[in-house]
């Protein structure tokens, strides 16, 4: 299967900018270089890890992103529920559509 894409619902970026803001209030040592750098370097992974290997991830464990129909690909102590879409071309693309931290992983 060819994947022509990954798109980010928005709220996979609310939920890491939620997770790391929480973060920073508890480790004051983090700053937002930091963090902004730890996202980019999460988001590249992901995408390019959907890339190459879209169906290796299992189906979510997440009971709301399994009721779903979500895959779950963690990367660095985070989980991205994604699912594989066809546009009205019928070229293959991801769609993540949420992102949790492996420490509040859970219904």
């Amino acid at each position: 299967m060819k994947v022509t894409g990954v798109r980010f619902a928005n709220q996979v970026y609310y939920s890491l900018d939620e997770f790391y803001a929480k973060s920073i209030e508890l480790h004051p040592s983090l700053d937002y270089v930091t963090i902004t750098n730890k996202k980019k370097r999460l988001l590249s992974r992901v995408y390019s890890d959907l890339i190459m290997f879209p169906l290796k991830h299992r189906i979510a464990r997440k009971r709301s992103w399994e009721l779903l129909g979500y895959r779950d690909l963690v990367v660095e102590q985070v989980h991205f529920g994604y699912t594989i879409e066809k546009n009205h071309n019928g070229e293959v693309y991801i769609l993540v559509h949420d992102a949790i931290h492996s420490k509040i992983y859970h219904d």
